[in-house]
């Protein structure tokens, strides 16, 4: 079979997702099969925790001469095939790698097989799943992949499961302790199903809107097509994602009192302000107004005109600068609602969301410090 160099452009994502920290995990191998009239190309990160497998095949192919297989760097060969013109003819042979017949490659190959080859065949071919999920909306992954957190598993320790985004209730959720991000969605499932970081990662780096998932519940995998490339990664059974919409997790963030800013006045302010700010902030909230102050040299401060609830006048916010930009630069409304408690004994967290109501970012809050004009410290 003759390649052109768009039929090749699936490698862009293998090399992508490759992990050249692992000698296996940044290899792809090319396996050319004359009995079953079928080219596979497979690249396998499984051996990392929440790792991922493509397989993309042609199938049908009648020009196949001779069974065999070769396993190349992904990143040199995704190279030589993206440096090619568009209507470069490219060939493999058990030989070399052949551009327009005349141009001949002989990379470094490597001996082993990629060990879950076969297994990934299995699946596509031979095993049924035990059921299909549609996911919808998936561009609205974007928020909540900025807060994914982080899974610790540490001897005698509690462990910690927050590296995913959550499907549930019709919403798409994500948590790093500081900040928790719910988007809604259209999806019509009820099911609680969790999509790892990575596989995330790879819906938005293909900008993929829809998806089919094939779950294979005792082998605990599922898979999931782009184009001709079959995705592949193990189901998550843990999460310490709190769930929101009970009732008692609702009333830290979904508070009656708020205050409502210009959403590019408040932005442009931030993003001032992180400029100068280390690590927190305080937000002073007055009778039509509010106030950003940076208290640790060097001292800053920004007024933004608000509409304030009057049981929330005096108080007094401290919270994360990173965060809270990160909150409001995700926002496309024209106002921001900032959900505050009016009983600062229960300051905990606020919720921001603007007048669209399509996503809620939770934010905590920290406790009341003195600050050190002098060392910076808080």
């Amino acid at each position: 079979m003759i390649f052109k160099k768009e039929d090749l452009a699936f490698l862009n994502t293998y090399a992508h997702f490759s992990n050249n920290n692992e000698d296996l995990n940044s290899k792809v191998q090319v396996t050319f099969d004359n009995v079953n009239n079928r080219i596979c190309f497979c690249l396998s990160t499984i051996g990392d925790v929440r790792g991922l497998a493509f397989m993309t095949i042609f199938d049908n192919v009648e020009d196949i001469k001779d069974n065999f297989f070769s396993v190349y760097d992904i990143i040199s060969l995704n190279r030589i095939i993206q440096l090619s013109q568009q209507d470069t003819k490219i060939k493999f042979t058990e030989e070399g790698i052949f551009f327009d017949n005349e141009s001949k490659y002989e990379l470094k190959k490597y001996e082993y097989p990629i060990p879950e080859y076969n297994t990934l065949l299995d699946y596509i071919y031979n095993k049924t799943p035990s059921k299909t999920i549609h996911l919808i909306d998936l561009e609205k992954l974007k928020p909540c992949i900025s807060f994914v957190g982080e899974t610790i598993t540490e001897v005698n320790k509690n462990s910690v499961f927050l590296d995913m985004v959550v499907s549930r209730n019709k919403h798409y959720i994500s948590s790093n302790e500081d900040v928790t991000s719910i988007v809604k969605t259209s999806n019509s499932i009820e099911d609680l199903f969790y999509i790892s970081k990575n596989v995330a990662t790879v819906i938005q780096y293909c900008k993929l809107k829809e998806i089919d998932i094939d779950i294979y519940e005792k082998e605990n995998q599922f898979k999931f097509k782009i184009g001709d490339t079959y995705v592949f990664s193990s189901m998550i059974t843990q999460s310490s994602i709190p769930d929101v919409f009970d009732d008692d997790i609702k009333s830290y963030y979904d508070h009656k009192s708020c205050i409502i800013v210009d959403r590019k006045e408040l932005l442009t302010a931030v993003e001032r302000l992180k400029v100068v700010t280390r690590k927190v902030f305080s937000i002073n909230i007055k009778k039509d107004s509010i106030t950003i102050e940076n208290k640790v040299a060097p001292y800053a401060i920004e007024t933004i005109k608000a509409t304030v609830d009057e049981e929330l006048i005096n108080s007094n916010l401290l919270l994360s600068s990173i965060f809270f930009s990160t909150i409001v630069s995700i926002f496309n409304g024209d106002k921001i609602k900032i959900k505050v408690p009016s009983d600062l004994a229960n300051n905990v967290a606020i919720g921001v969301e603007d007048e669209t109501q399509d996503k809620i970012i939770i934010q905590c809050l920290y406790e009341e410090v003195q600050f050190t004009m002098d060392d910076g410290e808080i």
